[in-house]
């Protein structure tokens, strides 16, 4: 339906924009790798060609560099990790203050392993959106893969405290995360209440179906 959309009115950025999000959303929550980076092509396909038609909005080149990310996370062959390196670089000095390209930016550079670049740019968004859980999420999660647990339970329970705005499903991945952190920090019960919250929003989380099988066995001594 979108892209008869787009045949009808290809003037028209947002049935791009459409298609771009609905597939990068498709692409995430893939378990197959060869559907995820077909997904994840139509995704950056999508975006180039709505920052053609509307080069004026950042968010589109956002969610390109973003793409890229996460493709050379997965295809480092076929997507130099120095090539979205350099494209979040560039969305991001095209747009310092939006709050969808720090947020972006921010799991991009994360996806990469770049935790300075990342923790730069969720900072700068947490400060300047303090009301925003994304932000607080990624600060988390930077925290986490730097084994500052403590930090990153902190960081994550305050992330749950604030609105997730337009990106609802980043909730369950929050609980996942924290759930994982408790379970890293030994505190197993929490670990195991906090998947199960996690499943409640989203069953598919893998994270979460682990850190409870987990804790669980840790809990019996198993």
């Amino acid at each position: 339906g979108l892209e008869r959309a787009v045949s009808l009115s290809p003037w028209d950025d947002r049935w791009l924009a459409e298609i771009g999000l609905t597939e990068m959303r498709a692409a995430f929550a893939a378990n197959d790798l060869g559907e995820a980076w077909t997904r994840l092509a139509r995704a950056r396909s999508a975006y180039e060609r709505a920052s053609e038609v509307a080069p004026q909005i950042a968010e589109y080149r956002s969610s390109r560099a973003r793409l890229m990310a996460e493709q050379a996370s997965l295809r480092p062959d076929l997507v130099p990790p120095r090539e979205a390196a350099d494209a979040l670089s560039a969305a991001l000095d095209g747009d310092p203050h939006g709050s969808s390209t720090l947020a972006l930016v921010s799991q991009g550079y994360l996806r990469l392993g770049m935790l300075n670049e990342a923790h730069h740019a969720a900072h700068r968004s947490a400060w300047l959106y303090p009301d925003f859980a994304l932000p607080m999420l990624d600060v988390g999660s930077i925290a986490a893969e730097q084994g500052r647990l403590p930090a990153a339970v902190d960081t994550l329970q305050l992330a749950l405290g604030r609105s997730w705005r337009d990106a609802p499903e980043m909730e369950p991945v929050a609980r996942a995360r924290l759930a994982y952190v408790y379970l890293e920090s030994a505190r197993y019960r929490e670990a195991e209440n906090e998947a199960s919250r996690a499943l409640l929003l989203d069953p598919r989380s893998e994270l979460a179906a682990r850190v409870k099988a987990d804790a669980l066995r840790a809990e019996s001594g198993d």
